[in-house]
């Protein structure tokens, strides 16, 4: 382990354990993280979303940057099913990229998954993932489709067609043709702890692409990517997220990862 990561397991940091926990010790094979910042809007139904999830025991993670709305209470008060073991961290303020070096730094599966707060999984989502971790141990990464909708629950935006046949036509090409076209992992890749550890940390200057850049260094480090047509859930899709309100910054920084990587 790189000084790095050992000086983020050994943060001093509050830590809860949920109601509805299974033991104190897991034998999950996945960790879902979430960072969370006063997301009152959309916890309730992340919760419910979450705690539907037909699957093996897995970890969840919540990383909490100072919640002063009442959704961190939500969390801490939820009662969660017998098979998914919570932990809630609460580091005090960290960027979202931060939290996410953190939950990896801090679990003990072989696997983890971010999910964020205004996206849903489809209820076997981490059942399907469980199923490719059997028949491909070999790979680092996996990746489905995912739907845009521009409410939770509504429909899929015509974009999500484009976004699934751009992909496939890319793919088809070469993977490295993808990987340096666009960002194909989406929302809810699931990835090996090991693999993102010695990739090192997301970098937090990309402030909406620090994905991008981990799995394009990945990618070039000759890490292995596994592609499914699954669809593992909804992408909420906002005109008023960073990486929308920032787009001119945002396409700059996906230019300047891929021509890091470009052999």
């Amino acid at each position: 382990m790189n000084l790095l990561w050992a000086s983020l397991c050994a943060v001093s940091l509050k830590v809860t354990k949920a109601k509805g926990r299974m033991s104190t010790l897991s034998t999950s094979k996945i960790t879902v993280y979430c960072s969370t910042y006063d997301s009152i809007k959309w916890i309730k139904g992340y919760l419910s979303n979450i705690n539907s999830q037909i699957s093996e025991p897995f970890d969840l993670f919540f990383i909490d940057a100072g919640s002063t709305d009442g959704s961190l209470e939500e969390i801490k008060q939820f009662k969660f099913n017998r098979h998914i073991n919570v932990s809630i961290f609460e580091p005090g303020f960290l960027s979202i990229y931060e939290a996410w070096n953190l939950a990896v730094a801090k679990s003990n599966t072989p696997y983890l998954v971010n999910f964020n707060t205004d996206d849903r999984l489809n209820f076997h989502a981490l059942s399907t993932y469980h199923n490719y971790i059997e028949e491909y141990p070999e790979v680092d990464l996996f990746y489905g489709v995912h739907n845009f909708v521009s409410e939770i629950g509504g429909p899929n935006l015509p974009i999500g067609e484009y976004w699934r046949n751009l992909t496939n036509s890319l793919l088809s090409e070469s993977e490295e043709k993808l990987m340096f076209s666009i960002n194909p992992c989406g929302p809810f890749p699931l990835v090996k702890k090991q693999s993102l550890v010695n990739a090192g940390e997301f970098d937090k200057k990309y402030f909406s692409s620090a994905d991008y850049d981990m799995w394009l260094r990945m990618f070039s480090m000759g890490m292995e990517f596994k592609r499914t047509q699954d669809i593992i859930g909804d992408f909420l899709y906002r005109p008023d997220s960073v990486s929308q309100s920032k787009l001119k910054e945002s396409e700059t920084h996906d230019k300047e990862i891929q021509l890091k990587y470009k052999k």
